[in-house]
């Protein structure tokens, strides 16, 4: 917690042959004036909480380097719009409450190394309205998106990168569905309904419809 609630700090620089390993839990916890931050390409593992409540914090760019970042690492960085991915990612897990509350975030590119996201990771971002998967298989935890209702998850084509697979993505809405999850009921049934990127199942969309309302009464 080197930096813990330093409410004045704006901005941190690093040498170019910086050393730095890990940041450590807490580091810059309630920085809430800090926008930016380039994170060194020396840096392997980003821990616990590091930039909880950098309310200001814009964009970042997750490094190549990177092989872990904790638990709600990003949690309420209500300002933060943009996060990017190298293209050789080396990152394997989005781990539980990574970008919990970041109300700002309206589409998100994971990098093909992800295998797992887990609970709450995606909890609560009000404005994530796209997250674009890659073609593989990925172990989501089914309360990942909590509380963000207006998301679509798009897994991308593995044949054709420039469309997506619906099938996916009505697997994953149905599982979600069948464990109570009320905001993918009804995106399921929709893609039902409509024959989204699936045959037309009007019988089996009602089902759903009606989960969905008998969940809100």
């Amino acid at each position: 917690n080197a930096f813990l609630n330093c409410s004045s700090l704006k901005e941190i620089l690093f040498e170019k042959d910086s050393l730095l390993k890990s940041i450590e839990s807490n580091a810059f916890e309630g920085c809430s004036l800090l926008k930016e931050f380039l994170i060194p390409s020396s840096v392997k593992s980003i821990k616990n909480c590091v930039f909880m409540n950098c309310s200001a914090l814009i964009q970042i760019f997750i490094p190549s380097s990177l092989t872990s970042i904790g638990n709600k690492a990003f949690c309420n960085c209500s300002s933060l719009k943009k996060v990017t991915f190298s293209n050789d990612s080396s990152l394997k897990l989005l781990n539980k409450g990574i970008f919990k509350k970041c109300s700002s975030i309206n589409e998100i590119l994971i990098p093909n190394s992800i295998e797992s996201i887990k609970e709450h990771a995606f909890y609560n971002c009000s404005s994530l309205e796209s997250i674009l998967l890659p073609p593989h298989d990925i172990a989501i935890d089914i309360a990942a998106f909590d509380k963000s209702e207006n998301i679509k998850i798009l897994w991308i084509d593995e044949l054709n990168p420039n469309s997506y697979n619906q099938q996916k993505s009505a697997e994953f809405y149905k599982k979600a569905a069948d464990n109570g999850k009320t905001y993918f009921m009804y995106k399921y049934a929709k893609m039902l309904y409509d024959g989204d990127g699936i045959p037309v199942n009007k019988k089996e969309a009602a089902k759903y419809f009606k989960m969905c309302a008998d969940k809100d009464k």
